[in-house]
């Protein structure tokens, strides 16, 4: 059984995030994410996957967003 259902879409000036409702009427939640940045993709992907990200206490994933690709990090070294 799946728990948790998440879509990610790209759009022209951000993302949606639409994702299986937590409440009685079934109807799934639909996220507006406005930008073109790493964070912005970052807090799509986050809210998307709340339930699995890593607490203090807790395992789970942990998303890291970069502005800039490998290749400028080795540039700038």
């Amino acid at each position: 059984m799946i728990d948790h259902v998440m879509t990610l879409h790209r759009t022209d000036n951000g993302w949606i995030v639409v994702r299986a409702s937590d409440h009685e009427t079934g109807e799934p939640e639909v996220l507006v994410f406005e930008g073109d940045d790493a964070d912005t993709l970052r807090g799509a992907v986050y809210c998307g996957l709340d339930a699995y990200v890593q607490t203090k206490r807790g395992g789970g994933i942990a998303i890291t967003a970069h502005e800039h690709g490998w290749a400028h990090e080795e540039d700038q070294a």
